[in-house]
C-alpha cells in the first residue's frame, strides 16, 4: 500500500509541478506505524507551479502562496539572470 502511494506522489511531483523537483522517498517504520519520509532538494528556481495555477515560494521550512508582486520581482529576477 505504501509503495502506491509513493508511485502516485512521484507521478504528481513529474506531471503537475513545474518546474520538476528533485525529491528522494524513504519508508520508515515506527513501533506499529509506517511513515513516508519526502526529502525535496534544494533547487536553483525560486518559484514552483502546481495545477491550481498558484505560486508557491519556500520560505525556510515553509510554502507561501506568493502574492502579485513577489510574482513579478521573480520574472524579473529570472529574466536578468538569463541574460547574462
Amino acid at each position: 500500500m505504501v509503495r502506491a502511494y509513493e508511485k502516485d506522489l512521484r507521478r504528481i511531483i513529474v506531471e503537475e509541478i513545474a518546474p520538476e523537483i528533485d525529491a528522494e522517498f524513504e519508508i520508515l517504520h515506527i513501533g506499529e506505524h509506517t511513515v513516508m519520509v519526502i526529502q525535496v532538494k534544494q533547487g536553483s528556481e525560486l518559484c514552483w507551479i502546481v495545477p491550481t495555477r498558484e505560486t508557491f515560494i519556500r520560505r525556510g521550512a515553509t510554502n507561501t502562496k506568493a502574492t502579485p508582486e513577489e510574482i513579478i520581482q521573480l520574472h524579473k529576477e529570472r529574466n536578468h539572470t538569463r541574460r547574462f
